[in-house]
């Protein structure tokens, strides 16, 4: 077994032991990709919809569909500047960093378990 060979077992072995591959992450009910995004809007400046796309290496349409979702939940506020009509800023509402707050924890303490 070559190095190439040992990367891609323990990468199989750590995404299937952290639970990555499932339809729900930490039992949340999102997919890991919804969770990393919401876990990269939870910061003072969010990146634009097209940056987490492109830093996530992620679809623009699947990623619009789950900040849809986000907003339909109630989770993200898309803003409008008066400066710039075109461009929406996105905000965690305060149930949105809840849900991101739960989450980290949630991962966190996994983690430890594993520890």
């Amino acid at each position: 077994m070559d190095a190439i060979d040992r990367i891609r077992a323990f990468n199989r072995f750590y995404t299937g032991r952290l639970g990555l591959l499932g339809r729900s992450y930490l039992g949340s009910g999102l997919s890991l990709s919804e969770v990393r995004l919401l876990h990269d809007l939870d910061v003072a400046e969010p990146p634009m919809a097209r940056e987490l796309a492109h830093d996530l290496t992620l679809d623009e349409g699947y990623v619009s569909r789950v900040l849809a979702g986000f907003v339909r939940r109630g989770w993200l506020a898309r803003l409008v500047p008066k400066t710039d009509r075109r461009v929406r800023i996105l905000r965690l509402t305060p149930e949105g960093r809840a849900v991101a707050a739960a989450l980290k924890s949630a991962s966190r303490a996994d983690l430890a378990a594993l520890l």
